[in-house]
């Protein structure tokens, strides 16, 4: 299985973030969301290979990211 068959069948979806770029989302009941993306952070042309991670909270604000940094 790959990583994006792994990711859908765990409820990623595909989406467009703007500006042509695109990330794997995945949404929770109390509103927050992971958003995946490929290192440059505009795609997921190499989601197979790196990647960064986000964890937003139901007003859209990043509560942590993490890829080849890690922030709080």
């Amino acid at each position: 299985m790959t990583l994006i068959e792994r990711l859908e069948k765990e409820g990623f979806f595909l989406t467009s973030t703007g500006g042509g770029c695109e990330a794997y989302c995945k949404n929770f009941s109390d509103g927050s969301y992971i958003l995946l993306t490929d290192s440059d952070g505009d795609g997921i042309d190499n989601i197979e290979d790196t990647m960064i991670m986000g964890f937003y909270d139901s007003e859209g604000d990043p509560v942590f990211t993490c890829g080849n940094e890690l922030v709080f």
